[in-house]
């Protein structure tokens, strides 16, 4: 919360530095077990909340791209979006009124609209790789990064399910966006699925004349660059001290609304219920 700063000019300042950006470095103990039991009992978020799965994820779609680029590229994308925008279909017709058919065309359209990106991504690279013979390394994370970087502005932008969001609660690998940013982050995930889905076509092959060991050299350089930045930052955090949070009291709980603030709130709630 940026409302627990302070008093006066200086506290609201730091508290808008804590809620933008402050909070990533904070060493603070969340204690999910007491705010948000019901997701830890819920075996399928605690299953799919691994942040690993974003280094491996895409080899599949690396392996099987060569052949037929763009329509892997959007069948992935397709029920990457569908699953994680799933909840997009529950808030408009519980929140927006909308019938179930009608908030299912929209829900599939914004899915399909999103699918273009990895399939233009995947095609692009593709086209490249067969045409030019520019490695898939050298030319996939650019073009990922690129249309990533697109869909955040086009047609009013969509930023969520970035590539490089999956990483948000590994300490040491976030704390990287202070040099290269989300983006830079998205193109150090797919390069690694791009290296490891070439491993395995050389392991198939038996022969390592196709493997991309420059690829894997920067790899090896970004990774331990991350390591280093978050190491320092973790560092940092740890010697601070992580006092576990008190339980908070009716008082602080309490929304604190002086009598004029009720008079304002009643005036608005009448001013509502008119212009219905």
């Amino acid at each position: 919360s940026p409302h627990h700063h302070g008093e006066g000019v200086g506290g609201l300042w730091r508290g808008l530095w804590h809620a933008h950006v402050g909070w990533l470095f904070r060493a603070r103990d969340l204690q999910l077990g007491r705010w948000a039991p019901d997701l830890l009992a819920e075996p399928a978020l605690v299953r799919i909340d691994r942040t690993f799965l974003a280094w491996v994820g895409l080899v599949p779609l690396v392996l099987v791209m060569r052949s037929r680029p763009f329509k892997s590229g959007f069948v992935a994308g397709l029920v990457f979006f569908a699953f994680v925008l799933y909840w997009v279909n529950i808030v408009m017709t519980t929140y927006g009124g909308l019938p179930m058919a009608a908030s299912l065309v929209c829900y599939l359209a914004l899915c399909i609209y999103l699918a273009l990106y990895w399939g233009c991504a995947t095609w692009a690279a593709g086209r490249l790789a067969e045409y030019r013979g520019y490695s898939l390394a050298l030319t996939l994370p650019v073009f990922w990064v690129a249309l990533e970087f697109l869909r955040e502005f086009l047609l009013s932008g969509f930023p969520w399910a970035t590539l490089g969001y999956s990483q948000q609660a590994w300490l040491t690998v976030i704390q990287s966006v202070d040099l290269f940013g989300v983006y830079g982050l998205s193109y150090l995930l797919v390069l690694s699925n791009v290296v490891l889905a070439g491993l395995l076509l050389a392991l198939h092959s038996r022969s390592l004349s196709d493997f991309p060991l420059r690829a894997l050299a920067v790899v090896v350089l970004l990774a331990a660059l991350i390591t280093a930045t978050g190491r320092g930052g973790s560092g940092r955090t740890s010697r601070r001290d992580r006092r576990p949070c008190a339980p908070a009291s009716s008082r602080e709980t309490s929304p604190r609304i002086s009598s004029g603030d009720r008079r304002i709130s009643d005036t608005r709630s009448r001013s509502i219920v008119t212009c219905r």
